[in-house]
């Protein structure tokens, strides 16, 4: 699934394996509360989700996310894998 943040592609991972994100089970049953986790712990959230981007760094390194700017590729970023959650878990569209 392609989406374009601040002009730029970004591809998210149309799925994820299980094994791999089994500790997103306990983020996920508790619901995920941003406000009170570090840059990090969100960032490893949702980096997962992210397959490819047209930004500079690895999008599976959490470190790639520090230098975007927060209001016009941050925040749209972390809203586009929002609503992916949201598809993946039932809620949406797919």
């Amino acid at each position: 699934m392609d989406v374009t943040v601040n002009g730029r592609r970004v591809t998210l991972r149309e799925r994820l394996p299980a094994r791999e994100n089994w500790d997103l089970m306990k983020g996920f049953g508790e619901g995920v509360d941003l406000q009170h986790m570090t840059f990090e712990q969100a960032t490893d959230i949702f980096r997962r989700f992210v397959e490819s981007w047209e930004f500079d760094g690895d999008p599976a390194d959490v470190e790639s996310y520090a230098p975007l700017d927060m209001f016009r590729e941050y925040l749209p970023l972390m809203q586009a894998v929002s609503e992916r959650i949201t598809e993946l878990m039932g809620g949406g569209k797919n």
